[in-house]
């Protein structure tokens, strides 16, 4: 048998990198809780909306959206407005696979506290429930999910660059290693229906050992990184090769070639259903009356806060942000003023 040189790199999510499609989320609330969001997209059709109802799709002048040293530029914008916080996120339909991305639970809150009245936004993005067989933390430790998807300041403190590279590397290595395993089940499931026509295959799909068949592969190709046909991603065409290999037989590959149409259509539907969600990108803004004293983000512009949102975020859990504004009330301030100079006079006449 030809011998066959495979390289199977990261799943889905380095597949996005080359197509990311970025978008600008800039949500504005009134003192009186009413709100307006604009939603920036490169094209008209990157929309995901399921119904753009409430909602008015116009052409701008090219708006740049940085962040991090990014730059791209947006000129189709949805724009809508909204009674309330909660009637905007009622009132935002996506679809489904991208629901976590674009439709939040969102609340707002405005209390009055005499000099000062105070208003604070939260966001919850749901954890992304499709995203394998197999749980990351079959891989990956709490903190070190914590670091590598949402960010931990306090993990750097005390360590030099030397230090945190090493780290970083170690915890890529086992989260490359949980994607590619999940690709992996993927491509598993697609093939195995397949070899029921095939008895001496179905056997052999039947005993397989999906983890041990995985340490296999990540031992004798991945570590050295070689290459089967200039083929650069993880897809059942190189499964079927690699049980080839694995079985010592010639049979899985011939299933490929006898069934490619469909399982090629197979594959691009559940690949496609894994991918979309990772290609897009979001600059999410919320501009609160007043001046902003507090926000889990360290990007603020005046009474605007600026984070981040992609679904790495929320492959592992909930992600949350949350900004605080306030803004004196300066009727409180006279009144008190004219109560407090009153006393004066009158303690000042009682005196006398």
């Amino acid at each position: 048998m030809k011998t066959k040189h495979i390289y199977i790199p990261v799943l889905f999510l380095a597949m996005c990198v080359s197509c990311t499609a970025p978008f600008q989320v800039t949500t504005t609330i009134a003192e009186d809780g009413t709100a307006t969001r604009e939603i920036y997209a490169s094209g008209h059709d990157l929309f995901p909306f399921v119904s753009t109802a409430g909602w008015e799709i116009t052409q701008e002048d090219t708006v740049y959206v940085y962040y991090a040293n990014e730059k791209n530029g947006l000129m189709h914008k949805a724009s809508g407005n909204f009674s309330s916080v909660e009637d905007m996120a009622s009132g935002t339909q996506v679809r489904p696979a991208l629901a976590p991305l674009f439709n939040p639970q969102e609340h707002f809150r405005k209390q009055f506290r005499w000099f000062y009245t105070w208003y604070t936004y939260e966001a919850t993005f749901p954890e992304i429930r499709e995203k394998g067989e197999i749980p990351i933390s079959s891989y990956l430790n709490e903190n070190e999910i914590k670091i590598w998807l949402q960010g931990d300041e306090s993990f750097y403190q005390g360590m030099n660059g030397v230090e945190i590279n090493h780290v970083l590397q170690e915890i890529e290595g086992k989260f490359f290693r949980w994607v590619n395993r999940n690709l992996l089940e993927v491509c598993l499931d697609i093939i195995q229906p397949y070899t029921r026509s095939v008895p001496v295959l179905a056997d052999q799909m039947n005993q397989l050992d999906h983890e041990e068949f995985f340490n296999w592969i990540f031992k004798t190709y991945l570590q050295e990184q070689k290459i089967i046909d200039d083929k650069d991603l993880f897809s059942t065409q190189i499964v079927c090769d690699l049980l080839d290999l694995y079985f010592s037989v010639s049979g899985f590959s011939e299933l490929y070639t006898n069934h490619k149409a469909d399982i090629g259509n197979e594959e691009e539907v559940k690949l496609d259903a894994l991918v979309e969600v990772f290609s897009f990108v979001l600059k999410f803004d919320v501009q609160l009356p007043g001046k902003i004293k507090y926000a889990n983000t360290p990007y603020t512009e005046g009474n605007k806060a600026i984070w981040k949102i992609d679904a790495y975020r929320l492959l592992a859990d909930n992600y949350q942000i949350t900004v605080q504004s306030r803004e004196p009330n300066l009727l409180a301030f006279t009144i008190t003023i004219l109560i407090l100079l009153a006393a004066i006079v009158t303690i000042v006449r009682f005196r006398r």
